[in-house]
């Protein structure tokens, strides 16, 4: 995997836009800040339509649609699925899948919610057609590597798939990418705490 101190040494003049960002008070389970700005530029810059895996409140699906020309879809099975299975033994918080952006009006159209198991949904209908998809759901082995595998299968040629949480901190994200996709075709943001794959 090739390491890059922040993501304009490799990609130029990806901060060179600008954004909007909104509802942006940080909680465990959210971005770290640097991550979603890193995001929401590649929205800006035409990395749509996306796909998250992994609703939570909803924070990061509501600054893509604020950024991103088109439809940001983000699924949820909507409970907590991550109970000590990483490596501090952390939880998350209760949430409501998508409580941030629920209620908003403006952002209702550019946002569709799909609640249940990402492991069982059916995603055929966006085979091949998304700009960007966020492996950020449950972060065990096997939903990991299920998440993954779709994530190849939904992104056009061109586009890309980020996870934010590959590391020893979640070990089941590592191993599931390590399994699935050459290191050497990974790049690794530290700054962003963003690994990415460009198909």
């Amino acid at each position: 995997m090739r390491t890059v101190a922040r993501a304009d040494a490799d990609l130029p003049d990806i901060f060179n836009q600008r954004i909007q960002l909104a509802k942006n008070e940080w909680k465990w389970g959210h971005l770290n800040n640097n991550a979603l700005i890193f995001l929401c530029c590649l929205a800006k810059a035409g990395f749509s339509p996306i796909l998250e895996f992994g609703t939570f409140t909803g924070r990061t699906a509501y600054n893509l649609a604020l950024n991103a020309a088109t439809k940001v879809y983000t699924v949820d099975i909507g409970r907590n699925v991550d109970a000590c299975s990483n490596a501090a033994g952390v939880t998350y918080p209760e949430y409501i899948p998508g409580e941030l952006f629920l209620d908003d009006p403006e952002l209702g159209d550019k946002i569709e919610l799909i609640v249940g198991d990402s492991m069982t949904l059916d995603f055929s209908r966006f085979y091949g057609a998304t700009g960007m998809v966020i492996v950020d759901g449950g972060h065990s082995y096997e939903v990991a590597k299920s998440d993954t595998k779709n994530a190849l299968r939904l992104v056009r040629p061109g586009g890309i798939v980020v996870w934010d949480d590959y590391g020893d901190f979640w070990p089941g994200v590592k191993s599931a990418v390590d399994e699935l996709i050459d290191p050497d075709e990974l790049i690794r943001f530290e700054n962003e705490s963003i690994v990415m794959y460009v198909k």
